[in-house]
């Protein structure tokens, strides 16, 4: 497939507009959260709650790996199509450099980590070959969802979502129905059967859209090519990303299980919220790389319509927290409501945040947002270990205080070099 090929494909979708392809987006992570939380519902009432506690566990460091072994090469490839790349080369690399990288991430994390009594003490190799499954498909889940936004297919990741959730919720449920409790591996293999399938899905469309055959390939000049410019971006995406999963392990290891499963359904609803501003942004990152000098009405186009949608899905969060818990458990409902209304609070910090990191991804000036990343990163690490044991309430208060505050200067830095583009373009 060569760079025409590609130009017709997006062409032929330019009738979606950015708020068209940022609602197909939080309708597709809306499908994936919703389908997530119905999992850890059933999974909660299939195991005891430290068991839980520790499936979460080991999905975080999952999730961990992908977004280490992502590289950022969903982002490269963003660029690299939206300035005219063939469409097989960029695609080739991307998805055997994802694979790869996940890989070896997944081997680090189990060579490195104290797995104590989590899983992989009990379950040896078949721990191992999961854990690698587990990484490498949710890798290339990432990666599909980035290419889609290059070429213009944004509503494809919502089918993606709905039948791998369909599948991990059917398997989950097997367990339940079983006698006996479910074990925490049982609970994570059923959880990876769901991204296996996305992955499959995802593969199929790439056929459908464009004639795509995966093809391995790591030809030194366009992995490169990947890598060099992916890598700044994952950077920065880590800092974004990395919290939601690391909050969950220093729980898990510092506090206690128990205090993981709790906190863990109450984040995975707000982040489901928080998928709102991630959408658009990567929406807004797509359409100035390729209309830089629109960048002003880009970025205040997104901020509109993250504040709408996102807003909207908090609202029903506020409302509704106790019974959506309750769903879980009593315990749950009773240890994460204040903290679940807490954290809607910041909903509009963090859409700041990521309309400033939309645009200095596109105008490559990653370096400034992702030192204020690591440090919004490090004070809620440290914050989440020093209040972990008084709840999920307190762990709540710290995320949106140091969140509200690096907004500030995001925000002020924005508007900034948004004047001085503006000026330059005028001038």
């Amino acid at each position: 497939m060569n760079a025409g090929t590609a130009d017709t494909l997006a062409a032929g979708n330019a009738r979606l507009s950015l708020p068209a392809r940022s609602v197909w987006l939080v309708c597709a992570k809306g499908v994936q959260m919703g389908g997530g939380f119905l999992f850890w519902i059933v999974a909660a009432r299939s195991a005891t709650v430290p068991d839980v506690g520790l499936a979460v566990a080991t999905v975080s460091a999952v999730m961990l790996c992908t977004q280490l072994g992502i590289l950022g090469v969903g982002s490269a490839a963003i660029i690299a199509l939206g300035g005219g790349r063939p469409v097989r080369q960029v695609l080739d690399s991307s998805f055997t450099v994802v694979v790869a990288a996940s890989l070896l991430c997944g081997a680090g994390y189990l060579v490195f980590a104290r797995v104590g009594d989590s899983p992989a003490a009990a379950s040896g190799v078949l721990f191992v070959l999961l854990f690698l499954v587990a990484a490498s498909a949710g890798t290339c889940v990432i990666c599909l969802d980035q290419v889609s936004i290059a070429l213009h297919h944004t509503e494809g990741a919502a089918l993606r979502y709905a039948l791998g959730s369909v599948v991990a919720l059917s398997a989950v449920g097997a367990l339940a129905l079983a006698p006996g409790r479910a074990t925490p591996f049982e609970l994570v293999a059923t959880w990876t059967l769901g991204s296996v399938v996305s992955v499959a899905v995802g593969t199929f469309q790439l056929r459908r859209w464009a004639g795509y055959r995966f093809r391995p390939s790591l030809s030194r000049r366009p992995a490169w090519m990947l890598v060099r410019t992916g890598v700044p971006n994952q950077m920065l995406t880590l800092t974004e990303r990395l919290s939601p999963v690391l909050v969950p392990l220093i729980l898990a290891h510092v506090v206690s299980p128990t205090q993981a499963a709790y906190w863990y359904p109450a984040w995975m609803m707000v982040w489901a919220a928080f998928t709102a501003p991630i959408s658009v942004g990567m929406v807004q990152f797509a359409d100035i790389v390729r209309r830089p000098q629109d960048a002003g009405r880009i970025v205040l186009l997104g901020l509109k319509w993250s504040l709408l949608l996102g807003g909207c899905l908090c609202l029903v969060l506020v409302v509704a927290a106790g019974p959506l818990l309750g769903l879980l458990g009593g315990v749950y409902a009773d240890a994460s409501t204040g903290a679940l209304r807490v954290l809607t609070l910041g909903l509009a910090p963090f859409v700041v945040l990521q309309a400033y990191n939309a645009y200095c991804r596109a105008t490559a000036r990653t370096r400034e947002a992702t030192l204020l990343g690591l440090l919004l990163l490090v004070v809620v690490s440290v914050g989440t270990a020093a209040v972990g044991s008084h709840g999920p309430l307190a762990v709540a208060v710290v995320w949106v205080s140091a969140t509200a505050l690096a907004s500030v200067f995001a925000g002020t830095r924005l508007l900034s070099v948004l004047h001085r583009t503006e000026d330059a373009v005028h001038g």
